[in-house]
Order: C-alpha cells, then structure tokens, then sequence
C-alpha cells in the first residue's frame, strides 16, 4: 500500500529514538539508486537500443559522458538526471537548502541515506567532502551516547518538521520498521525510522529546465574555448568529443574550438563562452552540470569562467581542486 501523499508521525516516537543534525563526511554515508532493468530496456527502446549500461551511469559516476545519453521522452533515467543536474545547480546557487535523512542501521558508524540519494550522487559530482544530514537513532543505540552531547539533537515532531525548509508543505511519516542493531549486533527490539516528502517547486524543477539547459549546449557547438598562456592547451579536453548530444529529437556533434588569448579582453563575441587563465582539469563540459540556463560561472579569482548571461555564480573550489 502506497503511503505517498500522506502525513502521519507516532506520537510516542521520540521516546526510544531521536534525531541528530550535523555535517557528515560523505564516505561515511551509503546510498543506492537502482533503474529497474524493465525501465532501462523501455529507454532503451525508445531511443533505438541505446547503451543501457551506459544509462546506469547517472545514478553512480555521473560524469560529462551522460551527455552523449538520449533522454527523449519520460524514463527513469531522464528523472534521475534532471533531478541530479537540478540538485547540482541549486547548490552552486544557495548551497545544500536542507538535510538529507539518514538512518544509524547497523550502529558501527556507516548511515544509510533515505530520502536523498539523488543529493548524494550530486554531492559526490560536485567533490563536497560532507553533506548536512539528519540521523535517526535509537537511544539504546551506542551512537546515541556518542553524539547526545556533541550534536544537535532534536526531541519533538515540532521541532523535526520546522528544521526542513519549503515553500510548500512537507510530509512526514512514520512507516519503516526495521531490526534494531546495537553495536553491530541484531537484538529482538525494533527500530521505527521516518521519511518526509516535499511538495510543489522544492520536490521537482519547475517547467521544461532539461530542454531549456540542453538548448544551452546545443545552441553554442561548436564550444568556443579562450584561454591565455597560462594553460597548456592540449589539457583542454573532453572524452566525449564527436559524439552525439541530444535535444529531444534533434542531435548535433560534440565538438569544440580553442583560441589563444592574451586576456579576456580579446574575446569579441557574443554569446556563450568559456574562458580559461589557468587549468582546468575535469571535463570542460562537466561545467555545464553547474550551470542554471539562466545564469553564468566563474571562479572566486575569475580564472576560469562559462560566460552564458544573467548573473554569475561562483563555481565551487572542491569542484575543481
């Protein structure tokens, strides 16, 4: 039975459990996103057979050669990816808006992350060392000892449903009953953990934001690349030149140009470029992940720039570093 849509807490939850807010170190945290392999072949044969192993790669090491991926049509891994990309651009924007939920399963220091693994995935893309995370624990668990004291603990439903932010309405539910483990070690006991639900624009981008970003990309190919004496040209690279990016229906070839510079003054035309003043060692094209449709990138020293228009936004130095 499907509790989506639904609201309801146990009021006598927080007697044996609690709530811990903190920034967690990513390795610390687990997190799993499966495609059916039923979904990928429906993908796949909507858009001729294409890679499906390929397609799994949105939900593990998303990296620019998800570019190359159709995403004609609704699928699961069209959802995943425009979820990831919006995830990714919000941060560069605002940082991480709220936690993401995580449960102290086993008790030996490895938390299992529900919901938020798309976050997860986002935040492992963008070189984030930690994520804010909120942690279910039992209190006859050792972790709770641990942190009671050196933590942010939160001991009322009020108080857990004012810590998230939305514009809209969030749901809570109690709903998951799972062995209890103390120590790494099954007792006869349960824990009860919770889930919650956002609601309107903070669940989901609002109108046609893949088409329109996609248009970004596919408008301005070839990419017009500037970059001074600082940089050794030939690091100026992509795995996935001349292959194929896809708008809808549409398809065009990955290709870009390279022109040296003595400073971003040269630059004389209008319209989407990048400009480099130092090296820039990932995929130049895994810029674009970070990239709102409406906005531009630079770094704090404005030594590496993706000039699109609107306002600039300031690419994080663990994306890079």
């Amino acid at each position: 039975m499907s509790t989506q849509g639904k609201d309801f807490f146990k009021s006598n939850w927080f007697e044996s459990h609690a709530v811990f807010l903190f920034d967690c170190p990513l390795d610390r945290l687990d997190w799993y996103l499966d495609i059916p392999g039923v979904l990928l072949q429906e993908w796949a044969d909507l858009n001729n057979n294409s890679d499906i192993e390929l397609a799994k790669c949105v939900t593990t090491d998303f990296s620019a050669k998800i570019l190359t991926l159709p995403l004609n049509g609704y699928s699961q891994v069209r959802h995943h990816f425009e979820k990831i990309t919006w995830l990714t651009q919000s941060y560069v924007k605002s940082g991480w808006k709220n936690s993401v939920k995580a449960v102290n399963t086993t008790d030996t220091g490895t938390f299992i992350v529900h919901p938020g693994t798309n976050r997860c995935v986002a935040a492992n893309f963008l070189g984030c060392k930690t994520l804010p995370i909120m942690l279910t624990v039992h209190k006859d668990q050792n972790l709770y000892n641990e942190l009671k004291d050196s933590k942010h603990e939160i001991t009322t439903e009020q108080e857990l449903r004012d810590s998230l932010n939305s514009s809209d309405t969030i749901l809570f539910r109690t709903e998951i009953e799972e062995d209890l483990f103390i120590g790494g070690h099954r007792t006869d006991q349960k824990m009860i953990d919770f889930t919650y639900e956002f609601l309107g624009s903070d669940a989901w981008p609002e109108g046609d934001r893949l088409h329109n970003w996609q248009s970004v990309i596919f408008d301005n190919l070839p990419l017009n690349i500037y970059y001074t004496k600082n940089v050794d040209p030939s690091t100026i690279n992509t795995k996935i030149l001349g292959k194929c990016f896809y708008r809808k229906t549409d398809k065009a070839t990955i290709s870009i140009t390279k022109t040296l510079v003595d400073s971003e003054d040269d630059i004389a035309i209008d319209g989407l470029y990048i400009y480099l003043d130092k090296p820039f060692n990932r995929d130049i094209f895994e810029l674009f992940f970070l990239l709102d449709y409406n906005s531009s990138l630079c770094t704090k020293d404005n030594k590496v720039k993706l000039v699109n228009k609107g306002e600039f936004f300031i690419i994080p130095e663990h994306f890079y570093v």
